[in-house]
Formats: C-alpha cells, sequence, structure tokens
C-alpha cells in the first residue's frame, strides 16, 4: 500500500537514511585462509606424487686407476740394500726403484756359501756310496765265481768217484756170481756169498750218496748262476738311484750360486707407492714392496658390498665418495657412477665391511655389521682431481674411500600407502 502512496524516490530515499546502503558479508581473513589451504593440498599431493627418496648403501673400498695397479714382489728373501725413488716420485718403465742383498750372512759366514759347502758334503758322500756299491758288486762276482769253481771241482770229484764206485760195483757183482757160481759145486760157502752181498750192498749205498752230492752241486751252481745274473741289475737300480740323487744335488748347488744383489725395476711408466721399506729392511720372498700407479689419472672406486646390497645395485646408478685423502666436512662429497657390478663372490674381501644407511623417512635396515660374502663393485669417478683455495690437488690412487651407493628410490606416496598395503595383506591371509 506505501508502494502506491509514495514516490519511488522517497521509498529510496527513507531507505538510505535509516538503515544505509545495504553491503554484502565479506570477511578478508577467511578468505586469505581458504586460498592458502587449498594451495597447501594441492603443493602436498603434487610433493607426495613427485618427491622421491632413495636408500643408500655404505661400502669402503680404494681408489684404483682404470688401467689397475702393477705390484712388484720380492723376488726372494733378503735385506733392503738401497732405495732409489721416493714415494709418489714419478718413474718410468725399466727404471731400478731399490736394490735387494739377497745374500744373508750369519756368524758361520755367508748362507749360500755354507749351503753350497753341506751340499757338496751330500754329493760326495753319495759318490762314495756309488763306488762302494760298485766294489761290493766286483766282490761278490768274484765271490761267487770262486763259489761256482769250487763248485764244478767238487762236481768233478763227485763225478770221479760215481765212476770209480759204479766199476767196483760191476767187478763186485761179477765176484758175487762167481762165489754164488763156486757154491753150487761146492767151493765156496754161503758165509762167502753173504758177505760179498753185504760189501756190493754198501758200495751201492756209497753210490747213492755220491749221486745226492752230485745233485746237490747241480742246484748250487744253478744258484750261483741266477745270482750272478740278478748282480748286474741290482747294481744298475742302485746306479740309478744314487745318479738321480746327485742330479738333484747339482741342480740346488747350481740353484744356490750367490746372487748377492738384485734390481727391481719399474714394469710401467707411472708413480712409484706404497713404499714402506727402509734400508737394511729384511723381505720375504713374494713379499709386495713397492705398487707402481699408471701414469694416466683416470681413476674409479673399488668397493665391496654384501649379497643383499649386490641384489639391488644397477649401473650407472649415482654413488657419493668420501675420501680419506680429502675429509667431506672440508672438500665434501665426490659423485660417480657405477660401471660394474661382479655377479659372483669376490674372493679375498672377508677384512671388508658394508651397512645399509638410515633412508630419509627414519627406517633403519637390518644387515648385519659383517657378511663373509663380499661383491665387488666398481665406480667410475667425475673428476681426478680436487680443486680447492686455489689450489689443484691429484687424488692419489690406492687411498681409502668410502661409498654411498643408491640402491632404491620410491616415491613419498608409495612410502606412504605401505603400511595400508601391509594391513591389507595380513587381513587377507588371516581370512584365508
Amino acid at each position: 500500500m506505501n508502494d502506491t502512496l509514495y514516490s519511488p524516490a522517497y521509498v529510496r530515499s527513507k531507505t538510505v537514511n535509516e538503515y544505509g546502503h545495504p553491503l554484502s558479508p565479506r570477511n578478508t581473513a577467511f578468505s586469505l585462509a581458504s586460498y592458502a589451504t587449498a594451495i597447501g593440498l594441492v603443493g602436498g599431493i603434487l610433493l607426495l606424487l613427485v618427491t622421491q627418496y632413495s636408500r643408500h648403501m655404505t661400502a669402503n673400498g680404494r681408489v684404483i686407476p682404470l688401467a689397475g695397479l702393477n705390484v712388484v714382489a720380492s723376488p726372494s728373501d733378503g735385506a733392503v740394500a738401497s732405495i732409489k725413488v721416493k714415494d709418489g716420485d714419478r718413474v718410468v718403465a725399466g727404471q731400478v726403484i731399490m736394490t735387494l742383498d739377497i745374500g744373508t750372512y750369519t756368524k758361520s759366514g755367508s748362507v749360500a756359501e755354507l749351503t753350497a759347502e753341506k751340499l757338496n758334503i751330500e754329493k760326495s758322500i753319495l759318490e762314495r756310496r756309488r763306488n762302494i756299491k760298485i766294489d761290493v758288486y766286483n766282490s761278490d762276482k768274484k765271490d761267487l765265481d770262486s763259489q761256482i769253481l769250487l763248485n764244478n771241482q767238487r762236481m768233478e770229484e763227485v763225478k770221479r768217484s760215481l765212476r770209480a764206485q759204479r766199476a767196483t760195483i760191476i767187478e763186485m757183482s761179477d765176484e758175487l756170481n762167481s762165489l754164488r757160481l763156486q757154491r753150487k759145486h761146492g767151493i765156496s760157502t754161503n758165509q762167502q756169498v753173504q758177505s760179498q752181498l753185504a760189501q756190493l750192498s754198501e758200495t751201492r749205498s756209497s753210490m747213492n750218496s755220491l749221486l745226492s752230492n752230485e745233485i746237490d752241486c747241480l742246484n748250487k751252481r744253478s744258484d750261483l748262476f741266477k745270482k750272478i745274473l740278478e748282480l748286474p741289475q741290482s747294481l744298475t737300480d742302485d746306479l740309478l738311484q744314487l745318479h738321480n740323487q746327485m742330479v738333484e744335488i747339482d741342480e740346488k748347488i747350481i740353484s744356490n750360486e750367490p746372487h748377492h744383489y738384485v734390481e727391481i725395476v719399474s714394469p710401467i711408466d707411472g708413480i712409484a707407492s706404497g713404499i714402506d721399506l727402509h734400508t737394511g729392511d729384511e723381505v720375504r720372498s713374494r713379499q709386495n714392496i713397492v705398487t707402481v700407479l699408471p701414469a694416466s689419472h683416470t681413476l674409479m672406486a673399488e668397493v665391496f658390498v654384501d649379497d643383499a646390497g649386490a641384489a639391488h645395485i644397477q649401473p650407472n646408478g649415482d654413488v657419493q665418495l668420501e675420501l680419506a685423502a680429502f675429509p667431506a666436512q672440508r672438500y665434501g662429497l665426490f659423485k660417480g657412477k657405477v660401471i660394474f657390478v661382479s655377479r659372483s663372490p669376490a674372493e679375498g674381501t672377508g677384512g671388508q665391511t658394508s651397512q645399509t644407511e638410515h633412508d630419509p623417512v627414519g627406517k633403519q635396515s637390518t644387515n648385519e655389521d659383517k657378511v663373509k660374502i663380499r661383491y665387488r663393485v666398481l665406480v667410475r669417478m667425475d673428476t681426478d682431481s680436487v680443486y680447492f683455495a686455489g689450489q689443484t690437488h691429484w687424488i692419489p690412487p690406492g687411498s681409502a674411500v668410502t661409498a654411498h651407493v643408491a640402491i632404491e628410490r620410491r616415491p613419498l606416496i608409495q612410502w606412504m600407502l605401505d603400511p595400508m598395503r601391509r594391513v591389507r595383506n595380513a587381513t587377507t591371509d588371516f581370512s584365508r
């Protein structure tokens, strides 16, 4: 009704005068917080989706040239006579590094000369034994020849006796037959026949004894001839054995000839390293006395990891290196790339240790501090020198290195969802 009584202009003027202009209810502080929360949520989601964390394994080793090390060992026991270069000096192939005195001396004299004297005495003893063997052979042969001669003489005597006995038996047999004939005519008696028969029997018994002697002589002659035939073979075997022993002694005498000084030379051009000896120090045969590093400065790190780490390390993986020669607190970390991972355990790495570090989100691996099995990993270093305070320092091959090898990279969202996956898997297994 008021609309019809009053004009629109009047109504608007009264409304503005009494209530003022109507304003929309806006809160500026609340609007800014809403925008910030939305941006934070979107950024957090993007961070979870994009950001990744790495789990590293720490392994110890050393820096080596890409071409490898050349280790020179002592050829025999001895002592250092002189050292021509210092540790870190550059050498060329064939250059003398040090001289070894391999002639050892005692209070009694040179060990080589004493050994040679002892070997010569042993050789003279063997020669004396050889001469004795020959003398014994000659003596035995003469003795056997004498025994054969005596045996032959005895056999001749036995044969003569047998011939005489046979003639006597024939005569006695004829006389016995004559006595038996005379007994028939009463000329001889039975007593004479019996007496002749007894004499004949005794003669035949003596003849049998001679026959036995003849057989013994024949057997003895056979044995003697057999011994004579065996003597040369036995002597040959003994002399051959003695000859072999003397040859061995001669070889020992030749190898024992004193070479008092031996020069140790560099096999390649490079840098002499690892010289820990001094003049007069004793060295053992096959003892490593110097390491020659190649002149090339292409370096890599050789480290050893356990089987748990080797299963996850991949070629071209990122590695951060700490060098013992350049502390990380001052020079920082060095970068590298994995170029090789062995698929079989390396030998001689029992002293190395490796362990898995804490990953960024607070989890820690449960690997043991020491594992017997080790796998070899080669890491190519991005640099072979260090520039610090305006000076360039070359990284020395052979120095100790600690490598932090990345073995796993995962998004943060995956880490956050892992507990729920484990709970779900456990619930599924329990329900089954």
